[in-house]
């Protein structure tokens, strides 16, 4: 990317490219499959006061997760494997 310092900036695409370029070189931390879905149900039922209805939307939608994802189980790993990930899902097999 380049400009010529005489224009006094960059034209405006070249400083999105380089934003995008910057964002897409860090790095991806692994996400356990459905996990959003399930943090959210249970952050939902911490909530005070408790939002029934909304808990409802949330355990559909990690109903629907799970379904088309073909998860069988979820697990927390212990702290003597905790270098796995914060949470893992099994999915059934094909």
């Amino acid at each position: 990317l380049s400009f010529s310092p005489s224009l006094g900036k960059p034209p405006p695409n070249t400083l999105k490219g380089l934003a995008f370029f910057l964002f897409s070189m860090e790095k991806q931390i692994p996400q356990p499959v459905c996990g959003q879905e399930a943090l959210d149900l249970l952050n939902c039922a911490t909530e005070s006061p408790f939002d029934q209805e909304k808990c409802l939307r949330f355990l559909q939608s990690l109903r629907e997760c799970v379904l088309s994802k073909k998860v069988k189980k979820f697990v927390i790993p212990r702290e003597d494997h905790a270098s796995e990930g914060a949470a893992s899902a099994t999915k059934r097999p094909s």
